[in-house]
């Protein structure tokens, strides 16, 4: 299990355990960036890993480990909210990224083994002020976030669309 934090210094950190072993490994690996959120990492498939975070332009910038090795940081642009981070889901061949942008929409950008990253990104609208949570089941996303009314909202991907976006009956957290 990998473990990744923003350190001290603004850097992407992670450490692993190593189950029925030796346990957690004995030093801390920088990866560098400067972060202005938590990191969101997802894997497609067994031995890759993706490190999404929100850089200090407010841009999202991308770290991938394949085939025992890190690759360089990446930007994929776009404009997150402050204070937010970002989403992630991933399954094989395909990653799906989601943030809260400035104007408090809701942003995705695609990745396929077919064509690499999508050019733009996609607004899915909404009026968030949180960082969006995913979750998957097979052929489905779920996205839940905090609007500006304080409302929890769930909106929905499945049967190959995107759905309307959901109020739920409760507020957030004060």
């Amino acid at each position: 299990m990998w473990l990744f934090v923003q350190g001290s210094d603004g850097a992407l950190w992670y450490g692993i355990w190593y189950p029925m072993t030796t346990g957690w490994s004995q030093k801390w690996i920088s990866l560098g960036g400067i972060l202005t959120s938590s990191p969101c990492v997802v894997s497609r498939q067994d031995g890759s890993l993706d490190v999404f975070v929100r850089g200090t332009t407010g841009a999202l910038w991308t770290r991938s480990y394949n085939n025992g090795a890190w690759g360089a940081w990446t930007s994929l642009g776009g404009q997150i909210a402050a204070g937010t981070g970002p989403g992630a889901s991933g399954w094989s061949g395909r990653l799906d990224v989601f943030v809260a942008a400035t104007t408090g929409a809701l942003y995705q950008k695609t990745w396929t083994a077919a064509s690499g990253w999508s050019s733009s990104w996609t607004n899915l609208g909404g009026n968030l002020k949180s960082s969006p949570a995913v979750a998957m089941q097979p052929h489905a996303i779920e996205i839940v976030a905090r609007w500006s009314n304080d409302y929890i909202c769930l909106k929905e991907y499945y049967s190959g669309a995107w759905h309307n976006w959901m109020q739920t009956a409760f507020q957030g957290p004060p």
